[in-house]
C-alpha cells in the first residue's frame, strides 16, 4: 500500500509500505520531526546543534560550522591549516538528490556533488576505492544504490534503509528523545552505517549482541518499537509481563504479584 497522507512526513510520497510500515509511521509525531530536521526526501536527519538530547558542539572558529568531537574546541581542517573557515563546508545541508547537469554530478543516487573526470565526486571516489580493497566481493551497483550523500555537520543520513527499519529508527528515537536520554551524531551514524550493511528486515533482525554504544542504543530503539504495538490486553497472555505496557518499570515474572497485578488491570 502506498504511504498514507498523513503518514508521508516519515517516508515521503509514492513510498509502498505495508500495513505495520503505515501504523508505526502513524505513531511518529511530525513535531519531532521538525524539531530533528528530517527530510522524508532524502531520508537525513539535521540535528541541531542547540538540541537538549540531539545536539552537537560547533568549531569554535569564527565563520567555521564543522562539528567537532571528544574534548576538542576545533575542527580538524581550522588545527591543521588545511584550509580557511571561508573554504571547508561545514555545517551545510547535504546537496540536492536532484541532478542539475546529468552526466557531470557523482554516480552515487543519493549524492549531488561535481565528479569532473572521474565517475565518483572526491569523498565517494575515495570510498569506492576504499570498499574495492577491503571487500573481494563488492557490489559497485549496489553501493551507488544504497551509499547516503556526504554528511555535513549534525546530519545523519538513512538513506539506503529499508523503510520499515527507516520508521523503527525515528520511532525509537523518538520515544528515547522523550525519555530524555541522549544521543549523539555518532552513534546514530554508526547505526545507520551497519543498518546499510546488514539490510535487515527490521530492527529486530539487526545485530544486537555487540557491546558498542550504538548497539546499546539499538537494542533501546527495539525495546521502544516492541512496546509501540502491546497493550494490557496483549501481555495479559505472557509468562512475562513487560510492565511499561502499565506505566510501570521492570518487567514482572509469574507469581503473587502477578495476580494482583492482573485484579489491578481488570483481568
Amino acid at each position: 500500500m502506498a504511504v498514507p497522507a498523513d503518514a508521508a512526513h516519515v517516508l515521503g510520497a509514492g513510498c509502498d509500505v505495508g500495513p505495520t510500515v503505515a501504523r508505526l509511521v502513524g505513531m511518529i509525531d511530525p513535531a519531532f520531526l521538525a524539531e530533528a530536521g528530517w527530510d522524508a526526501v532524502t531520508r537525513v536527519l539535521s540535528l541541531p546543534s542547540e538540541h537538549p538530547q540531539l545536539g552537537w558542539r560547533m568549531c569554535q572558529t569564527q565563520g567555521c560550522g564543522n562539528q567537532v568531537y571528544g574534548h576538542d574546541r576545533t575542527c580538524g581542517m581550522c588545527r591543521t591549516s588545511m584550509a580557511s573557515p571561508e573554504d571547508h563546508q561545514g555545517g551545510g545541508a547535504v546537496e540536492g538528490v536532484v541532478p542539475l547537469q546529468p552526466g557531470r554530478l557523482c554516480q552515487v543516487e543519493a549524492c549531488g556533488r561535481a565528479r569532473r573526470n572521474r565517475r565518483y565526486c572526491r569523498a565517494h571516489d575515495e570510498r569506492w576505492r576504499d570498499q574495492r580493497r577491503t571487500d573481494p566481493g563488492f557490489d559497485e551497483r549496489r553501493w551507488r544504490r544504497i551509499e547516503p550523500a556526504i554528511e555535513g555537520a549534525g546530519q545523519v543520513s538513512l538513506h539506503g534503509i529499508p523503510a520499515l527499519v527507516v520508521a523503527e529508527v525515528l520511532y525509537g528515537l523518538q520515544q528515547r528523545t522523550r525519555d530524555g536520554a541522549l544521543t549523539g551524531t555518532a552513534r546514530l551514524r554508526q547505526i545507520a552505517w551497519e543498518l546499510r550493511r546488514e539490510q535487515p528486515v527490521s530492527l529486530a533482525g539487526s545485530d544486537l549482541n555487540g557491546r558498542g554504544d550504538q548497539h546499546k542504543v539499538l537494542r533501546c530503539f527495539v525495546r521502544h518499537v516492541q512496546r509501540a504495538f502491546r497493550t494490557p490486553e496483549t501481555e495479559r497472555v505472557k509468562d512475562v509481563w513487560d510492565l511499561a505496557v502499565f506505566g510501570l518499570p521492570g518487567r514482572l515474572t509469574q507469581g503473587v504479584c502477578k495476580v494482583d497485578l492482573r485484579a489491578a488491570a481488570g483481568f
